[in-house]
């Protein structure tokens, strides 16, 4: 099936910060992006460990420590949606995703790959329409996937032509 030609699948690591679920993405060998809400837990006691969880391609599950990368001393801000998280050691042999900025002038096929709850385990790609954009830049989503509970996929990237244009919140 799609799932498994799904090239990016080793590069969108499961992210448990004390037994909440989301996803992440690789963008270097050692950090991942991730939202701020899938590691509030840590932020407000940061003996919440971040576990950063890859699938090998043999089946596998590689787990790294993943800290928050912050500017400054002072707290997240209330506007501040995603995070990068640097990894207490490097992935190495994975494709890193890379980002793009993106406009869209009309309906376009993308997916999301995340960890909704029924799919905890080996994750999952959800196909998207991107219908156009709502305030702040924010897409306009149609899912297509019967899913119920989506939760699990904040953090998982938008995926569009092979590139990263967004992260599901």
């Amino acid at each position: 099936g799609i799932i498994l030609k799904f090239k990016y699948k080793f590069s969108i690591p499961k992210i448990k910060c004390n037994g909440e679920i989301s996803t992440g993405f690789l963008i270097s060998k050692d950090k991942v992006i991730t939202t701020v809400h899938s590691i509030q837990e840590h932020l407000n006691d940061n003996a919440n460990i971040i576990e950063v969880i890859f699938q090998t391609q043999d089946g596998n599950k590689i787990t790294r420590i993943g800290t928050p990368i912050l500017f400054e001393e002072s707290n997240i801000g209330k506007l501040d949606t995603i995070i990068a998280l640097k990894l207490d050691e490097s992935i190495d042999n994975v494709a890193c995703l890379e980002c793009i900025k993106s406009t869209f002038e009309m309906v376009e096929s993308a997916s999301i790959y995340g960890y909704p709850a029924v799919r905890e385990n080996d994750g999952t790609l959800i196909e998207v329409k991107i219908l156009g954009y709502l305030a702040d830049e924010d897409f306009d989503i149609k899912v297509e996937d019967p899913i119920r509970d989506y939760s699990g996929c904040s953090g998982g990237p938008l995926i569009y032509k092979n590139y990263v244009v967004g992260v599901a919140l």
